[in-house]
């Protein structure tokens, strides 16, 4: 079963094109959105463990040039809104 993440994003200024492009590029990576607030970007996740979303947030998101720093939230249970 798949466990979904969400990793808020700040990224250095000047750079908020340039991040989202590079991130949804990655393995595991669903889908980047731009936002505004506190951060600069969310993504969405979908990883098989812990030890996979570890890896993505260390090794390869982390990574991304522009990227100043991250908050990771690992999805417990989620709501749908009945139509």
């Amino acid at each position: 079963m798949l466990a979904r993440a969400f990793v808020l994003i700040s990224t250095e200024p000047g750079s908020g094109e340039e991040v989202p492009e590079k991130l949804k590029t990655l393995k595991f990576v669903k889908e980047v959105y731009r936002v505004y607030g506190v951060y600069d970007a969310v993504v969405v996740t979908e990883v098989e463990n812990a030890k996979d979303l570890r890896g993505l947030v260390f090794d390869k998101i982390r990574r991304v040039q522009g990227v100043r720093s991250t908050l990771t939230m690992m999805a417990v249970k989620g709501f749908t809104k009945n139509k």
